[in-house]
């Protein structure tokens, strides 16, 4: 008679997203953080948080995220509250 034998593994995965001392060159003035962060376009935020441009617009209208129109109407993703936004985002914690 053979036994069988079942092996479960748990997996804990954090990924961690490290700006250098050229964060501060594009920092900007967060209303919702109430501070300067980094801010990025729409396509690096999608890119940093693996999903795409048009997910990051819905969550900027549904005020998931900080965000900054800025004067050519280039729109920008505070990068605090796109690592912080909730069990969604595969970004688990970050470093400045």
């Amino acid at each position: 008679m053979t036994q069988k034998r079942r092996i479960e593994m748990a997996f804990e995965i954090a990924r961690a997203f490290i700006c250098g001392e050229r964060w501060r060159d594009s920092a900007e003035w967060c209303d919702g953080c109430e501070s300067y962060v980094p801010m990025v376009t729409t396509l690096a935020a999608a890119t940093l948080d693996e999903t795409t441009s048009a997910e990051i617009f819905r969550r900027v209208e549904a005020t998931e995220l900080h965000h900054k129109l800025t004067a050519d109407a280039t729109l920008l993703v505070c990068l605090s509250s796109l690592l912080y936004a909730g069990e969604n985002s595969p970004i688990a914690e970050t470093a400045f």
